[in-house]
C-alpha cells in the first residue's frame, strides 16, 4: 500500500513538473513572438513608431498650434504640436502629462 502511494505522488510530481515545464515554454515563445514582432511601419525612410505613451512635463508656453514643455530642464523645453499630442492634468501642481507618439518624444529628446 506505501509503494502505491508513493508512486502516486510520484507520479503528481512529475505532472505537476510537466505542466510547470510547458507553462515556461508558452510563456518564453510568447515573449519571443512579442520581441519578434515589429512595433512600426516603414513610411520612406523614416521608421515611425505607433507606441502612444505618457510624459509628466511643465507647460512653460502655449500658442495655438504648439506647446513648450520640458521635463525639468527648462534649458531643454521642446516644442511639440498640438495636432500630434493631448494634456491632461497630472494630479500635481504645475505638472501635467502629455501623451504622444513614442517617436516623438524620441525625436524631440523627451526620453
Amino acid at each position: 500500500m506505501a509503494m502505491a502511494m508513493a508512486m502516486a505522488m510520484a507520479m503528481a510530481i512529475a505532472l505537476a513538473l510537466a505542466m510547470a515545464m510547458a507553462m515556461v515554454m508558452a510563456m518564453a515563445m510568447a515573449m519571443a513572438l512579442a520581441i519578434a514582432r515589429p512595433s512600426h511601419t516603414q513610411q520612406g525612410d523614416t521608421a515611425m513608431k505607433s507606441n502612444i505613451i505618457d510624459i509628466d512635463v511643465e507647460v512653460t508656453h502655449r500658442t495655438e498650434k504648439a506647446v513648450l514643455v520640458h521635463t525639468g530642464n527648462k534649458e531643454k523645453a521642446v516644442w511639440l504640436p498640438v495636432s500630434q499630442i493631448e494634456i491632461s492634468d497630472s494630479g500635481f501642481p504645475g505638472i501635467e502629462t502629455v501623451t504622444l507618439p513614442e517617436w516623438l518624444a524620441l525625436e524631440k529628446g523627451l526620453i
